[in-house]
């Protein structure tokens, strides 16, 4: 399939395999990080401090979904552009995606359970701050946040960029768009390097801070969809491809830069850069070039499995670890990974689909032309 039918069928709303497999590929290092690498941190790091580096990197899982992410809604904005309705189509899909299983969440750590208080109360983080996806500017400027809601900083990102990105890239900038995308991509990592020196605000997930990592997806999804810049890239795939490899090396080597003097600032300025541009150009390998054995991987069944129903796991994994209350560490994993995958089935199955297609009938209408139907693929 060629470089320009990949893109038709992108552009027709298609959920390639790809895409599902890539999520399950960011889910995963998360699960495994909040799971297993930082409770037995101390006892990994003894062992061997290389190891319990390159482990420690699995929180670039986050890094993948907001590249993704920025990639996927950029693509629909695109896409739909010229449609009349494509604010109220594109906000009321967001929401059918977004809302359901996030306020779920909400409901669950804001109840008292049993003789104890509600969990959002062992924070600092107001439940208010939640509503209105502002909780990392808390947590951002040090506030305690509850260990179920600790995947929840991400999304409050999200939900910012995404609240402006319609506006920007449709109806503003796009006469602009370089010089934007300039801004974008250099802005961010200053703004780190400013609050490691000032120590006001937190690097990792102060929004300013945050935004080029989702932009890379942006910049992604413009270029698989300009002829000249496509094109360029199909001729170019088989090295395209070794490059995205070779940046995949890189991202796993910078995981040691935690060992050096001033290594995790570096690695949080600059190297979250390098890591965000180097998935952006795997995500075009792995859909320009789907015979790449790295497409093959993403398109493998239990990583798709797991990428359809990533955002319950990572909205949910930590809740689950902390109500399954057993002594034994790798018991309490077992009964855990049980539990989240099966709730996630049974969530994805009878209330998160359901709603999903709730959104998906509002369409993008097309003047002159029948509405598009298209899904909401983020």
């Amino acid at each position: 399939m060629s470089q320009a039918e990949r893109v038709v069928l992108l552009r027709q709303g298609a959920r390639l395999p790809e895409l599902d497999g890539i999520r399950g590929l960011a889910i995963l290092p998360v699960l495994f990080l909040h799971w297993i690498v930082q409770p037995i941190e101390p006892l990994l790091r003894d062992l061997s401090p290389h190891l319990w580096a390159l482990a420690k990197l699995a929180w670039c899982g986050v890094d993948l979904f907001f590249v993704l992410s920025g990639f996927l809604i950029a693509g629909i904005l695109l896409d739909h552009s010229e449609a009349p309705n494509l604010f109220r189509a594109f906000y009321a899909r967001r929401a059918a995606r977004i809302l359901p299983a996030y306020l779920l969440l909400l409901l669950i750590v804001s109840l008292p359970l049993g003789q104890q208080p509600p969990h959002i109360r062992s924070g600092e983080v107001p439940l208010s701050a939640y509503l209105i996806f502002l909780q990392n500017l808390w947590t951002s400027a040090g506030a305690r946040v509850a260990l179920a809601l600790t995947p929840c900083w991400s999304l409050a990102i999200e939900e910012q960029f995404y609240l402006c990105l319609p506006l920007l890239l449709v109806r503003v900038l796009r006469a602009r768009f370089a010089s934007f995308a300039v801004v974008m991509l250099v802005a961010p990592p200053l703004i780190r390097c400013l609050c490691l020196a000032s120590g006001q605000w937190s690097a990792w997930d102060f929004t300013p801070a945050r935004l080029d990592a989702p932009f890379w997806g942006v910049l992604a999804a413009v270029a698989v969809r300009d002829a000249r810049v496509g094109a360029f890239l199909q001729r170019r795939r088989t090295g395209l491809c070794w490059v995205a490899l070779g940046g995949l090396g890189v991202v796993a080597a910078s995981s040691q830069l935690v060992l050096l003097p001033a290594g995790q600032n570096l690695l949080l300025s600059f190297g979250i850069t390098v890591m965000d541009a180097v998935f952006a150009l795997a995500l075009v390998a792995a859909l320009l070039s789907p015979q790449w054995w790295g497409a093959s991987v993403a398109r493998s069944r239990a990583l798709g499995w797991a990428g359809r129903r990533s955002y319950f796991l990572y909205l949910f994994h930590q809740l689950v670890l902390y109500f399954v209350a057993i002594a034994s560490f790798p018991l309490r994993l077992a009964v855990s990974a049980v539990i989240l995958f099966l709730l996630a089935a049974i969530s994805w199955r009878w209330f998160e689909s359901p709603i999903l297609r709730l959104g998906g009938a509002v369409p993008y209408r097309v003047s002159g032309r029948e509405p598009t139907t298209a899904s909401l693929a983020s």
